[in-house]
């Protein structure tokens, strides 16, 4: 009997945190489209620069805490197996409820990009081991995407 009680109060947890989720989701898109009306960002811009990078602070802590205990392969797996996820489980579920998705020239040049930076951990990671120069390698390239976006975004704003 207590392990049947102990089953349904664990569904009901999992059923309410998918609520709390799905209704956090909805206000962040809500205030990020806000966000990007505001800043006059598209909408694109505004979630590769905003919720692109809010998105990877929980996985970034897990990496920096696996780090500190002394696994950092466990965080490593973590970042890589949420952007292949990320990658394909998340872009095929948006695409199976929109129908399709097109995009335009600019979503396009900023999609290449986006390949370059997933591209480079692997080229980084390639002889199994990142030193000190490829870490900072990493994070100067973020930048670069970062700055890249929003100089795309400011352009954006200038011409319309």
């Amino acid at each position: 009997m207590f392990l049947v009680c102990m089953t349904w109060q664990s569904i009901l947890f999992l059923c309410a945190g998918l609520a709390i989720v799905v209704y956090g989701a909805d206000e962040a898109i809500k205030r990020l489209l806000n966000l990007s009306r505001f800043f006059r960002l598209s909408v694109f811009a505004a979630g590769v620069l905003i919720a692109g990078t809010l998105a990877v602070l929980p996985e970034m802590s897990i990496g920096v805490i696996a780090a500190l205990d002394g696994t950092p392969s466990f965080g490593l797996g973590i970042i890589l197996g949420s952007n292949v996820a990320d990658l394909t489980l998340v872009i095929g579920v948006v695409v199976l409820f929109a129908g399709e998705l097109s995009l335009n020239s600019t979503v396009l040049t900023h999609l290449r990009v986006s390949f370059l930076a997933v591209l480079l951990p692997v080229l980084l990671l390639f002889d199994g081991e990142i030193d000190h120069r490829r870490r900072h390698l990493a994070v100067c390239f973020y930048r670069l995407c970062f700055l890249a976006a929003q100089t795309w975004a400011q352009r954006r704003r200038t011409h319309t």
